[in-house]
């Protein structure tokens, strides 16, 4: 019993407590922050080059990205690709986009072909219809994608 008490004090005391790195894109004065932790994959654009390099996160050095092959230092990165935030949300606004369109359509349709008479004007289905396109249009372009570090984004490390 004795022995068995030893070995777990002996292995609690020996397991040396340290704090994660991980890279934050962050919004100066807003609460909007992105984290990348090793192991997942960032795409940046370094200066001087037209293309942008996905990198995956093997680890940190000094102010650079540790991947497989080089580290990358903070200071050369130009721009950062933001991950999508949630497929579902650009999904819904193509759907509401569609949704616009379709309601449009099928007003005419059923003026000319249902009712038999010729297609006039509906201002209230045009409202409703140019409302569902800019709603969609908004959810489904409304999210920055790339991200210029400058004064108000800024790429740092954080521990946890």
């Amino acid at each position: 019993m004795h022995n068995r008490l030893l070995i777990l004090l002996l292995l609690v005391s020996s397991l040396s407590a340290s704090a994660q790195t991980f890279l934050v894109l962050e919004k100066m004065g807003t609460k909007k922050r992105f984290e990348f932790h090793p192991g997942q994959t960032v795409t940046v654009r370094l200066y001087g080059d037209k293309f942008y390099t996905p990198l995956v996160i093997k680890g940190f050095g000094d102010k650079s990205i540790v991947t497989e092959s080089k580290a990358y230092p903070l200071q050369d990165i130009y721009m950062v690709k933001i991950p999508d935030r949630s497929p579902a949300i650009r999904g819904s606004g193509f759907t509401l986009m569609v949704a616009g369109v379709l309601l449009f359509a099928i007003d005419g349709l059923n003026q000319t072909v249902v009712q038999g008479s010729y297609y006039k004007f509906s201002p209230g289905v045009a409202m409703a219809s140019g409302a569902l396109i800019g709603a969609g249009a908004i959810m489904y372009f409304g999210f920055r994608t790339k991200v210029k570090l400058n004064k108000w984004w800024r790429l740092r490390f954080a521990f946890i």
